[in-house]
């Protein structure tokens, strides 16, 4: 991705794959890549660096692309990983929600601001041995042909592409059992797969995996396709 190839590359892949991904990659100017490149470029010496993260493939190799993009930065930056963090003991309000955040997409603000206000001079600054190692482990992952990577045990593993597939299938038989329904809306499947599985992952990456499997024969579906709550699928018999 820090090349113009490899983001041409992955644009290609995406555009191909995810319904809408066109809309939102060019609606959201200042979240992609190329852009998001340049304004870690332009930081100034002078200003620090903390770099917040959770327990997941996605941000973890997040991290490692920003720390080879930095690497020439000489000042120190800081890593806070959410999960060992910001860990939730039961008498938390926010435990029933999530009692170990994965991402940073389920912390809320006012924690994040109650965590900086408490532990402000505890946060981890990432010595230069690991921030070599980070970038190393970036350079690998860019040379890695995977197109799914999950986080176990503390580190990133490649997987393959229809990983994910039965156990897709099996959340769709399991609902089409409990509810005596035919056909299962998608918006439910991916929304049950989104906070039952142990690790984030991607709705639109999990959309794709459903009409993959309509489309090679493994699922039946009604509605219109390409609008998650307005077309339903059941296994195929």
């Amino acid at each position: 991705m820090e090349t113009l190839e490899g983001q041409e590359n992955r644009h290609g892949w995406l555009a191909e794959r995810m319904m809408h991904y066109e809309f939102f990659h060019y609606a959201n100017w200042e979240h992609r890549i190329e852009q998001m490149m340049v304004t870690l470029s332009e930081i100034p010496d002078e200003k620090s660096i903390t770099i917040w993260c959770g327990s997941n493939a996605d941000e973890q190799v997040g991290l490692r692309f920003v720390l080879y993009l930095l690497r020439k930065r000489a000042t120190p930056i800081r890593v806070i990983n959410v999960t060992d963090t910001l860990e939730r003991e039961p008498d938390d309000h926010l435990y029933n929600e999530s009692p170990f955040p994965l991402s940073m997409g389920v912390v809320h603000s006012k924690e994040i601001e109650r965590f900086i206000k408490r532990s402000e001079d505890e946060l981890y600054v990432v010595c230069m041995e690991d921030r070599r190692r980070y970038e190393r482990e970036w350079l690998e992952l860019s040379e890695q042909d995977s197109v799914l990577r999950l986080w176990d045990n503390d580190r990133i593993v490649h997987v393959p592409e229809d990983y994910l597939d039965q156990a897709l299938l099996d959340m769709i038989s399991k609902i089409q059992l409990a509810d005596n329904l035919g056909f299962v809306n998608t918006g439910k499947i991916i929304g049950q797969a989104l906070t039952q599985w142990s690790q984030p992952r991607s709705d639109t990456f999990l959309e794709y995996r459903i009409q993959y499997l309509i489309a090679h024969g493994k699922l039946d579906f009604q509605g219109m396709p390409g609008m998650m709550n307005r077309y339903a699928v059941r296994i195929k018999e």
